[in-house]
């Protein structure tokens, strides 16, 4: 928090000890971004006083602001990307898991059509598949 006459050389800090002006506020809006020479990024605010021509100014550094939103974001970024990547290995997994006992049925199922009516197919599951499996040994034992 600052406080100067307009177009002072010194500013004085809100417990009254004077500083160097840290930039020019009299081209500033009243709401304002800024980079000071010094690299420090500031959001602030001034409301000018007419009579005597003061200025009352209060800043705060950007990164005290925005800090724990951008780690809580960082956070969220992250747990994301895990669930994301333990989202494709399950789907992966499922997919694997349903696929192949498919893969063999058919195989086994080109192995009949190509005359090799010993051909049956290992019942693994008591799933939907594994029906299909019993269901195609059936049928290749009656042919």
């Amino acid at each position: 928090m600052y406080n100067a006459a307009i177009g002072a050389d010194v500013w004085t800090e809100l417990r009254g000890f004077p500083i160097a002006p840290k930039f020019d506020a009299i081209t500033l809006p009243d709401s304002f971004h800024l980079t000071t020479a010094r690299g420090e990024r500031l959001i602030g605010a001034k409301q000018t006083i007419k009579d005597p021509p003061w200025f009352i100014m209060s800043t705060i550094n950007e990164d005290a602001v925005t800090a724990r939103s951008t780690a809580f974001l960082r956070r969220m970024l992250g747990i994301g990307a895990v669930l994301l990547l333990l989202g494709m290995l399950g789907a992966w997994w499922v997919s694997r898991r349903v696929t192949t006992p498919l893969k063999s049925l058919t195989g086994a199922a080109q192995q009949i059509a190509g005359g090799n009516y010993e051909t049956r197919e290992p019942v693994r599951t008591t799933d939907e598949i594994g029906e299909l499996a019993q269901a195609f040994n059936k049928m290749a034992q009656r042919i």
